[in-house]
């Protein structure tokens, strides 16, 4: 007896049940590559631009913090002391 026969004494699968089953798994990861890389055509100018903005946010905001230093210490350093 040969072993695929009794694979399918056993598990009652046929070679075409078998071979549905590879073609379904590589065509639902070639599905998925495409899928992904679709996504990640889609979320990439997303990214870079919210990126760019908290940048642009960042440099204010570091502004700001080195103006109310500047400030405090301005305030700090007076002749009344």
């Amino acid at each position: 007896m040969r072993t695929s026969s009794i694979l399918q004494q056993q598990y009652g699968t046929s070679n075409c049940s078998v071979a549905c089953h590879k073609t379904a798994r590589w065509s639902f990861l070639l599905i998925g590559m495409f899928y992904g890389k679709q996504r990640y055509d889609y979320l990439k100018p997303r990214a870079e631009e919210e990126r760019r903005v908290e940048e642009a946010e960042k440099k204010i905001r570091e502004e700001q913090e080195r103006i109310a230093k500047a400030l405090a210490e301005a305030s700090e350093d007076t002749i009344l002391k």
